[in-house]
């Protein structure tokens, strides 16, 4: 919260040295002094700035505030209000980006259904929703989640470097143990999650739903697959099965080649 606000002050700033600026220049009156208020301290006049750059600038902080009351009315952080500070290092919430790209979402009922019924369905496992370029993978999973703040979640993210196995590791392991009230000793204290913890904390996770599944959702594998790897090896680690409860939804940029991990026979995998 504080380093979303502190990013709104920055992006407001011209507006406040706009102000300051029209105070220091107003004429003192001759009977009266000029009232300064107590944040224009004297500084070089700034650069002109339009007011149509105004406008744009306070649209952006409007959505950002708007997605920012969305986040909270969704409950999305939920999962780690009971992390140890020493956790919450590890984790890398994305939160602005799932509200952001959940904006104004609209559609998608075909996939969202698909998606719903192997969420309900028997099996445990992926289900792999693969599209091109541009027609809204993130979207789709940052809509998902934003339904359901109890899943945990990883973005990939290549331009933000958000696209190693230890991040996702981490950053779910992390999840998961705020998520279900697991025991945080579990979690390593270098920080290096690995994907037999994973699989011991979705044991363990299942066994404390009560019945409901367990679902953590992976965007951009894509993303993730930057170097020259043969076919069949996992970018992630991610778990060749998994637990019983346990359901994995990960989206893959179509045409993406050797991006399938090799799972065991018993595991599902459905692709969409």
């Amino acid at each position: 919260l504080l380093g979303y606000l502190w990013a709104q002050v920055q992006n407001l700033r011209p507006l406040a040295d706009l102000a300051g600026s029209l105070v220091a220049q107003a004429p003192a009156d001759s009977d009266a002094s000029p009232t300064v208020a107590p944040w224009a301290a004297p500084r070089e006049r700034p650069p002109l700035v339009s007011e149509k750059e105004l406008l744009m600038r306070l649209a952006l902080a409007r959505e950002r505030i708007a997605d920012f009351d969305q986040v909270a009315a969704f409950d999305i952080g939920r999962s780690v209000r009971n992390l140890p500070r020493e956790l919450r290092f590890f984790l890398n919430d994305q939160t602005l980006l799932i509200a952001g790209a959940s904006r104004d979402f609209v559609g998608r009922e075909s996939v969202l259904a698909q998606v719903k019924a192997f969420l309900e369905g028997d099996e445990d496992g992926y289900c792999f929703v693969l599209a091109r370029l541009g027609v809204g993978k993130t979207a789709l999973l940052a809509h998902l989640v934003a339904g359901q703040p109890g899943y945990a979640r990883h973005f990939n993210v290549l331009s933000e470097g958000v696209r190693t196995a230890e991040q996702f590791l981490n950053n779910v392991c992390a999840q998961l143990i705020g998520a279900y009230r697991l025991d945080p000793g579990l979690f390593p204290k270098s920080g290096n999650a690995s994907t037999d913890l994973l699989r011991r904390l979705l044991e363990v996770s299942a066994a404390k739903a009560r019945g409901e599944k367990v679902v953590v959702v992976i965007d951009a594998l894509d993303e993730a697959m930057t170097g020259t790897r043969l076919p069949g090896v996992n970018p992630l680690t991610l778990p060749r099965s998994l637990p019983e409860g346990c359901r994995f939804i990960v989206t893959v940029r179509d045409g993406t080649e050797g991006w399938e991990p090799a799972l065991d026979a018993g595991c599902a995998a459905r692709t969409l």
